[in-house]
């Protein structure tokens, strides 16, 4: 008896290898070709090539020779709304110009920050989704400032404000909405998978999306 091996063949059918010979491209190709140097330069030259960052363009105010933000509510807000947007302002300024000597636990952050998981409120988890969307729709209410304290970031939505630090330590990040007046949640301490990548979108959300607002503003 016969017995037919129905196991994957090797190599290419014979249609196939009569349309390839039609275009005169052989079954056995040929080694990789590394045009103008050999594979081992080629390899060498990428191991050596230094790592660029990329450049971002974002306006800064220095707080050190401009002084401190000017305030910027729009007409129309509720007392909670505007006592939300004072208090994030207050929040940035401290970290942007930190208090000399600075006497850990008696600041505004250890005053009023709860550290919380980014999933514990769906108003906090919301306002990091919509935070990347705020320097396209209004940019005139993200603001980088600059001082000791390093590199500050915040800005105001409908019902939330957002300010942390990106330099030198990306930390830390403050959620204030309105459903939790007075107080500002720090999810910079959420260890969770969820709650990194959520920042990070977050971050790296609003700094490309303020510097397309920047560059388009410019041209």
């Amino acid at each position: 008896m016969r017995v037919e091996r129905r196991g994957r063949r090797r190599g290419l059918s014979r249609s196939v290898r009569a349309r390839l010979a039609a275009r005169r491209v052989s079954e056995r190709l040929g080694p990789l070709r590394w045009p103008g140097r050999t594979r081992e330069a080629w390899i060498d030259r990428k191991k050596g090539a230094a790592y660029e960052p990329p450049v971002f363009v974002l306006p800064n105010h220095d707080v050190r020779t401009a002084g401190p933000v000017p305030d910027a509510d729009p007409s129309g807000l509720s007392p909670v709304a505007r006592e939300r947007r004072r208090l994030a302002r207050r929040l940035a300024a401290e970290l942007t110009t930190p208090p000399v000597p600075h006497t850990p636990g008696h600041d505004l952050v250890s005053a009023h920050a709860i550290s919380l998981p980014v999933s514990e409120l769906a108003s906090v988890e919301d306002a990091m989704r919509q935070a990347v969307l705020v320097p396209l729709r209004t940019p005139n209410q993200v603001w980088v400032t600059e001082g000791d304290g390093g590199h500050i970031t915040f800005l105001h939505g409908d019902t939330f404000s957002i300010v942390y630090r990106m330099h030198p330590a990306q930390s830390p990040i403050l959620v204030l909405v309105d459903e939790l007046p007075g107080y500002a949640v720090r999810v910079d301490e959420d260890d969770s998978q969820r709650g990194r990548i959520m920042i990070v979108q977050m971050v790296m959300g609003v700094m490309i999306n303020l510097q397309s607002a920047t560059l388009r503003a410019s041209a």
